[in-house]
C-alpha cells in the first residue's frame, strides 16, 4: 500500500495494545475514539457482525442437517479447521454494501455517498428466508433439538 501511495486511516478503541509505529508504517494514520463513544459508533458492532454470525450460523445448520442425513452420531462435532472454513465461507458472503451500510449508520460514513441500502437489505432478507427454512427442514429431523456433549 506504500508503493501505491496509498493513505490508511484506523479508527480503534482506546485499549493500550493499539499501538502504532509511524516509521514503519507511515501510510497509516492511528485515531483513537473516546472511551464511552465506541458502543455508539462502531460499525463493526452496528450490523456486520450481526450479519456474519447469521451467514456462520446457517451454514453450520446446513452441515448438520448434511451430517444428520448421513448418519453421522454427533452431528454438531465440528473440529477448529472446519469452524474456520464455515467462518471464511460465511465471511465471503458479507457484501460491501452491508459494511458500508453500517459505517453509515455509525455515521462514520457520509450519507451522500451513493446510498445502496437496498442490496444490503435484500441480503438480509434472503438470510432470514434461509434461517427460516432452515428452521423448516431442522424440525423434520429429531435429533436437531438433542444437545451433544
Amino acid at each position: 500500500m506504500v508503493r501505491q501511495n496509498r493513505r490508511i486511516l484506523l479508527l480503534v478503541d482506546n485499549a493500550p495494545s493499539h499501538r502504532h509505529s509511524p516509521d514503519k508504517y507511515p501510510n497509516v494514520r492511528i485515531e483513537s475514539l473516546a472511551p464511552n463513544l465506541t458502543a455508539w459508533v462502531q460499525p463493526m458492532d452496528a450490523g456486520v457482525v450481526r450479519c456474519f454470525k447469521a451467514r456462520y450460523q446457517n451454514e453450520f445448520t446446513q452441515l448438520a442437517l448434511q451430517r444428520d442425513n448421513k448418519g453421522v452420531e454427533k452431528i454438531y462435532h465440528i473440529d477448529q479447521l472446519a469452524g474456520m472454513r464455515l467462518a471464511s465461507s460465511a465471511w465471503k458472503t458479507v457484501t460491501a454494501a452491508t459494511i458500508a451500510n453500517c459505517w453509515r449508520h455509525a455515521r462514520l460514513a457520509p450519507s451522500a455517498v451513493s446510498d445502496d441500502s437496498t442490496p444490503a437489505f435484500e441480503e438480509e432478507e434472503a438470510a432470514n428466508r434461509q434461517a427460516d427454512a432452515l428452521r423448516s427442514e431442522a424440525e423434520t429431523h429429531p435429533r436437531m433439538m438433542e444437545l451433544e456433549f
